[in-house]
């Protein structure tokens, strides 16, 4: 069922009174009718009804700049066309930012060109965020370093699952991490990246400096087995401030289990205060 044509007239009237907005559109030019100026908007969520259905990156950019002062945002499916050349934009207040891909999209519409981050982050800069969710990074590592410099944002908890092109041009040496030093949750997907998540736990075991104030790690990778046991431990006891250590794996697979040695020292660390759990992702 497509927007009633109503539901554009009644958002703009009350638009100056709005502070949570939901949308669910069947078309993107849905969201392009719907925008208008919205200057109390604290919240907004854009979320894709139909089973082919990106937004337009324009659209995108012109719902963040109707409502100066949104603090907490939800794209999906942002579509690059370059055909249009938007301007850029810097958003004073917005401090929650969630870019996801469409739920549950079957395997062969993976292949399609769903642009979640790239396009809209390269135009964007936002030095109050706080917050920061990618369910797909589909973005160079040398421009979402850019984007983190360029907005030197107050940065306290991130989340991002990790494309093999991130993760081989560069993004494995996590320079985007080094800018935000005052990060305290962290979640890093790996996908089947073994070299790149064994990088990042030795990294964060020698180097003192690499993200000092991080609290609450959790690591999905496929590739881990029962050696690297050795590697987290390690990192562990250099960086007994963490609150919380999670680590997960999507099948129930006997090779990633600790050994006597391993679980007792785990054990230890669980009962000085420190939260860790190994296990499989739902």
């Amino acid at each position: 069922m497509y927007l009633s044509p109503d539901v554009p007239v009644v958002v703009k009237k009350y638009a100056h009174q709005l502070r949570f907005f939901t949308l669910c559109i069947q078309s993107p030019e849905e969201l392009e009718k719907t925008i208008a100026p919205f200057p109390s908007l604290k919240n907004l969520r854009v979320i894709n009804g139909g089973e082919d259905l990106d937004l337009y990156l324009w659209d995108a950019l012109d719902a963040l700049r109707a409502a100066p002062a949104l603090v907490d945002c939800e794209l999906n499916c942002i579509h690059e066309d370059d055909s249009t050349n938007p301007p850029p934009l810097t958003h004073f207040s917005l401090r929650h930012l969630r870019l996801g891909r469409r739920p549950q999209l079957p395997e062969a519409e993976l292949q399609r060109e769903f642009v979640t981050s790239e396009q809209i982050l390269k135009l964007l800069t936002l030095p109050a965020l706080d917050t920061l969710f990618i369910s797909d990074l589909d973005i160079s590592d040398t421009e979402f370093t850019s984007f983190i410099t360029r907005s030197t944002p107050p940065l306290q908890s991130l989340h991002l699952s990790m494309h093999r092109e991130f993760l081989e041009e560069g993004g494995s040496e996590f320079p985007w991490l080094r800018l935000v030093p005052g990060l305290r949750d962290l979640t890093l997907d790996f996908g089947h990246f073994f070299r790149d998540v064994l990088h990042f736990l030795e990294t964060m075991g020698t180097d003192s400096d690499f993200v000092p104030n991080l609290r609450n790690v959790t690591i999905r990778s496929w590739a881990f087995n029962e050696d690297d046991f050795e590697t987290i431990i390690e990192m562990l006891s250099q960086r007994t401030q963490l609150q919380s250590f999670r680590v997960f794996h999507p099948h129930d697979d006997p090779d990633f289990t600790p050994d006597d040695d391993a679980l007792a020292t785990l054990r230890q660390l669980v009962e000085n205060g420190m939260q860790i759990q190994v296990g499989l992702w739902s």
